[in-house]
């Protein structure tokens, strides 16, 4: 079968159109069980001390962290001495957060149980209250449009968000005339295409780990560099 890159005049669309026969977001009961393997992820990596350094926080900064899982992103930002509210569907893992969070985190620290899909100003999340608003390898919802919608709503000075790197395309049938499936995990150039298309001019750059996710950053008003 030949690969075909993908061309679309609306990307979200087309992504949506990729997953709707999968189940990308999972639901909150699968994570809740899954969230005590997540302990470790808490602990330094690689991965974390580089995203931290790439975000560059101003002193004094406030984060909003969608998706934070088991803290582990929140956590050292709090203790670094930045306010953060971290925000995740699955009660499991903000369970795990805060039992690994230490004192001095945890004075930095406000978790919310709640979703992407969740009206955000129901939970007191107002639009231009944080300095910054990061997804670190959480932006796997149906709509990204939306969820890139919503972090900029949130977001003061800059937003973050890691995806994972692969180039999307089709496999086609050997009569070439219909799409057999596309390649897992493409997130991140639709990503970049969403936001360009919706006039916005994404910074990026790459932090490898046990994948290579690619790092995405712009100022939250549409037309400007950063």
């Amino acid at each position: 079968m030949t690969k075909h890159i993908l061309t679309t005049t609306d990307w979200n669309e087309e992504w949506m159109s990729v997953l709707r026969s999968e189940e990308i977001e999972g639901r909150n009961d699968i994570w809740d069980k899954r969230a005590a393997k997540f302990t470790k992820q808490t602990k330094p990596s690689d991965y974390i001390t580089t995203i931290i350094e790439k975000i560059a926080l101003l002193p004094g900064e406030s984060v909003f962290d969608m998706g934070c899982g088991a803290g582990a992103t929140s956590i050292p930002i709090a203790a670094a001495g930045h306010k953060i509210c971290a925000c995740d569907f699955s009660q499991g893992m903000l369970d795990v957060l805060n039992e690994s969070a230490s004192a001095e985190a945890k004075a930095n620290l406000t978790t919310k149980l709640m979703s992407w899909e969740d009206n955000w100003q129901t939970f007191g999340i107002e639009p231009k209250s944080f300095d910054v608003a990061i997804s670190s390898r959480s932006l796997m919802c149906s709509n990204i449009k939306a969820g890139i919608e919503k972090l900029n709503t949130v977001a003061r000075r800059r937003v973050y968000i890691t995806l994972p790197v692969t180039v999307p395309y089709t496999e086609m049938n050997d009569d070439d005339t219909k799409p057999a499936q596309v390649a897992e995990e493409s997130s991140f150039q639709y990503a970049i295409n969403i936001l360009l298309h919706e006039g916005y001019f994404p910074h990026v750059d790459y932090i490898d780990g046990h994948k290579l996710w690619g790092l995405l950053w712009w100022n939250p008003e549409k037309g400007k560099w950063d």
